[in-house]
């Protein structure tokens, strides 16, 4: 027997996680929600929001090598969910590039350098979800999910302010680290 999990436990441990992580992110919901969530949500003040999360959280939590992110469906208020929504985008990075690519692309990419890497994963996976936004306030919670391997891997719920345009990170907290 080798020392590497069966399938099936990486992925009872993953629905673990997610379910420690969701638990937290309701918590900081129904507070933001206490404060006028739900207000109006413009694309430039989601795309600021979107734009500082890839720009500078995924860098501060990243390794070197081909990575992918994810921006994961989670409608707020009256948005669309499901594939080919504005919450669903996908980006690869490669030497501190990051490119936008669709969905189909990332598929491939991740298939190529993660489900079908042999040993070490050949590429980090990031995930973003955008758990509360009030523009009228100002501010934001998301979820940043990083996993560098099996059983490897944190995430990371922060939540942000913007004042004259730029975001702040106010407080991050652990979701689950495996």
């Amino acid at each position: 027997m080798s020392g590497k999990p069966a399938r099936g436990s990486q992925e009872k441990l993953r629905r673990t996680a997610f379910a420690a992580a969701v638990t937290a992110c309701l918590a900081a919901c129904a507070v933001m929600a206490c404060g006028g969530c739900g207000g109006k949500k413009s694309d430039a003040f989601r795309e600021s929001l979107i734009e500082y999360a890839l720009k500078t959280i995924i860098p501060g939590q990243t390794q070197q090598g081909f990575q992918l992110v994810k921006l994961q469906s989670y409608p707020l208020g009256g948005a669309p969910a499901g594939e080919g929504s504005d919450y669903e985008r996908f980006w690869k990075i490669e030497g501190g590039s990051f490119t936008e690519i669709d969905a189909e692309e990332y598929r491939r990419l991740w298939e190529e350098r993660i489900k079908g890497a042999q040993g070490a994963w050949q590429a980090s996976e990031h995930s973003i979800i955008i758990r509360a936004l009030n523009e009228e306030e100002g501010k934001a919670a998301l979820e940043v999910d990083s996993l560098y391997g099996p059983l490897s891997g944190e995430g990371t719920v922060y939540y942000l302010e913007q004042t004259d345009g730029s975001w702040k990170i106010m407080e991050k907290t652990t979701a689950w680290v495996s």
